[in-house]
């Protein structure tokens, strides 16, 4: 089951050109997960992509009570969370003239400014730190891994970005490593994301793989 969507995000609406995606935490997501459990059904829940909520404008106090509510209903079903913090140390990796470029094309009406993005971010994570423990993991951040604009993995790392992420996970849940991920893999992985925002979302000429929120 997955909830996806470019500029999707947890507690606010977001999405991309013509597309609005309910949040994450308001979807039918955990209530589909809660229906699994109760079935008998393990549970495993990443929790990645943090941070569009920032960007519209949404209070770091609020996003921080969107995502433990999650994680409380989360652990309540039995379900092992994995957190993956935001890449992205802003002040560190990011100028302010880049931070405003970056706003403008992916978030054109957006009017956070640039130490309130930065300040919400390292709240965010801090509290990510702060709640690992007993069935909550946090993975290793992936900064290592993102492309250019800094917020999106680069086209020709991503995929050692999620043989990482599921090791880790792996290391956690029983069973073995599946291997690599491939990058043609990926590139595959990608552009079949694509064609579901393209033919599903934007134009929708075809439905939903089920499991789809």
């Amino acid at each position: 089951m997955q909830a996806m969507g470019p500029g999707r995000g947890y507690c606010a609406q977001g999405g991309f050109l013509t597309v609005r995606y309910v949040p994450i935490g308001a979807c039918n997501l955990l209530a589909a997960a809660r229906k699994k459990a109760a079935s008998g059904q393990k549970v495993v829940a990443l929790i990645t992509d943090i941070g569009n909520d920032i960007m519209y404008e949404v209070a770091a106090e609020e996003i921080i009570s969107c995502l433990d509510r999650m994680i409380q209903e989360l652990t309540a079903m039995g379900a092992e969370v994995f957190l993956n913090p935001i890449p992205l140390a802003i002040e560190e990796d990011v100028s302010e003239f880049q931070f405003r470029l970056l706003k403008t094309i992916f978030y054109p009406r957006s009017k956070i400014k640039y130490s309130q993005a930065a300040d919400a971010v390292r709240r965010i994570n801090r509290f990510l730190q702060k709640r690992a423990g007993g069935r909550v993991h946090l993975l290793p951040s992936v900064k290592n891994f993102c492309g250019a604009d800094k917020i999106h993995y680069s086209l020709f790392k991503s995929h050692h970005a999620w043989t990482g992420m599921i090791d880790e996970m792996l290391r956690v849940l029983p069973g073995r490593s599946s291997g690599a991920v491939g990058l043609f893999s990926m590139w595959k992985a990608l552009f079949a994301n694509m064609g579901r925002l393209c033919f599903c979302d934007m134009i929708p000429v075809r439905d939903k793989i089920p499991g789809t929120f």
